[in-house]
């Protein structure tokens, strides 16, 4: 390595945060899926990796509850509107996670009781364990 250059296993902007790599866009299809199977009341098994919102019946009541899962997962602001510019999981998870590669991660990490609080959403059903994963790993 050349003075000033990153070695190439370490992605771009970590080393001036610190922070951990963004999960890759297969995790976030995965999480994205099971959050998709709970909005829409079947089992993660009937929806395709690549599943297409419109076939899935995801009409803009339910996109909205769903985009708003995905914000609160993710600590993303994005609109219900996503979901036409993102037709499908595939689209959708690529899309989040381009959105947290270039995200600047400020955050510190999490506190006792930030930690407390988060355990306990899993515990009550609010939060899986993949969902609370993915906001550790954004925590640093």
């Amino acid at each position: 390595h050349g003075p000033g250059r990153l070695p190439a296993e370490v992605p771009p902007g970590a080393a001036e945060t610190g922070a951990p790599a963004s999960p890759p866009a297969g995790e976030i299809a995965e999480v994205l899926r099971e959050q998709l199977a709970a909005v829409l009341g079947c089992d993660v098994w009937d929806i395709g990796p690549a599943a297409d919102f419109t076939g899935l019946d995801v009409d803009s009541v339910l996109g909205a509850e769903f985009v708003a899962t995905l914000n609160r997962t993710f600590g993303l602001r994005e609109r219900a509107v996503v979901l036409y510019d993102h037709p499908d999981l595939a689209a959708l998870s690529e899309h989040v996670a381009a959105l947290l590669r270039t995200t600047p991660r400020t955050h510190a990490a999490l506190g006792a009781r930030e930690l407390d609080v988060l355990l306990d959403a899993v515990r009550d059903d609010r939060l899986t364990v993949d969902e609370a994963l993915v906001l550790l790993s954004r925590h640093g």
